[in-house]
């Protein structure tokens, strides 16, 4: 394949899902043989003090004070326009709201540009500000774009749905895998995310479990993550009397490792991409209950009753009774924890990669 050189648009680079996904794109594009750059239009290019891509990735990181939504934008575009112009790339390529300047950028300079969509665009577009409806007017006048689920296609406009390819996260973990007892699988539900209630429900989280321990009071409940609601999840747990019964962990260091020590994994987000921590726990073999968050990665990743247990968002009761059947059940849960395990061929990294790959150098002819 003819090597080609790419632009990477982001508004973020942490450790969140997205960005995790773009090194993921990144680095296997630079391992190809491809030229590579990050534009990134956050504050800093690096998090907790450490570069988060491949030192042969070239990365620009922008250094603009917010002033108002006009001149921000203003500048960030500039910026955007300089590197790009700069780095004379076959192809610019944005991650989440960043496709906006992607596209203004590459109808500047005359260069394909894709947007990637992580998230929810259904609830990153609700109630749009003028300036919001101005950046999913260039967004949706792109040359192509990469959606995580058929869903997530759907809300955007037909002409780029047509330009466009479902590509799915990949499940990025080690081959060397921990493993899971079933006869003595312990009698706890675990999860692991960030604490933000707006997104994640911990407040359906809660709610479940309390109902659940009144029938099974022998199971407790681990949170790893920190986040922007951690002290009112505490404050939760406590007025809801359950702080003998839940433990806030912190964040975990060795993710599945720490997965791998408990019973049950659950997630009660109302929307999501693809959750990679729902995929991980899937991949090492838990058996999940999850909510069928919009805009459908985990119906995407789960069969009901068969990898998995899908339930309403928002219905706690719904949740508990699905907690219910694996402590009632563990045949129930064994089958589901191995069944699950096929994540690991369905999104597997060079699968996914190569979806990437032949997908952004087409666009580039």
């Amino acid at each position: 394949m003819e090597k080609k050189r790419v632009l990477f648009v982001t508004d973020a680079f942490g450790y969140g899902g997205a960005e995790k996904q773009l090194a993921f794109v990144a680095e296997g594009m630079i391992n190809h043989g491809h030229s590579i750059g990050i534009c990134n239009l956050k504050q800093t290019g690096v998090y907790g003090g450490k570069r988060q891509v491949d030192d042969r990735i070239q990365l620009f990181v922008a250094d603009i004070k917010y002033r108002n939504t006009f001149q921000s934008n203003y500048e960030l575009i500039k910026f955007t326009f300089l590197i790009a112009k700069k780095f004379k790339p076959d192809l610019i390529v944005g991650f989440k709201l960043a496709g906006f300047y992607a596209s203004v950028v590459g109808k500047l300079l005359h260069i394909p540009s894709v947007i990637s969509e992580r998230a929810d665009p259904y609830r990153t577009y609700k109630n749009a500000s003028w300036m919001l409806q101005i950046k999913l007017w260039f967004i949706n006048h792109a040359n192509g774009a990469v959606f995580q689920t058929k869903q997530a296609a759907a809300f955007f406009s037909k002409g780029l749905r047509e330009k466009g390819v479902v590509i799915p996260n990949p499940v990025l973990v080690s081959s060397d895998l921990p493993s899971i007892d079933y006869s003595r699988l312990p009698k706890t539900l675990v999860y692991l995310g960030r604490l933000d209630n707006k997104q994640k429900r911990l407040d359906v989280m809660l709610d479940a479990f309390k109902l659940f321990v009144a029938t099974y009071p022998n199971y407790s409940l681990k949170i790893y993550g920190n986040g922007p609601d951690e002290d009112l999840v505490k404050q939760w747990i406590s007025d809801k009397g359950l702080n003998s019964f839940v433990t806030l962990m912190g964040v975990s260091k060795k993710p599945l490792h720490d997965l791998s020590r408990e019973g049950i994994f659950v997630i009660t987000s109302d929307f999501e991409g693809i959750s990679n921590s729902l995929l991980e726990a899937m991949a090492i073999g838990m058996p999940v209950v999850s909510t069928d968050h919009t805009p459908g990665g985990a119906r995407l990743l789960i069969n009901n009753g068969v990898n998995g247990l899908l339930v309403p968002t928002g219905n706690a009761d719904a949740f508990c009774h699905a907690l219910s059947l694996y402590a009632s059940d563990n045949s129930l849960a064994e089958r589901c924890g191995r069944n699950a395990k096929s994540v690991l061929e369905r999104f597997s990294p060079s699968r996914i990669y190569c979806m990437w790959e032949t997908y952004l150098c087409n666009l580039c002819k």
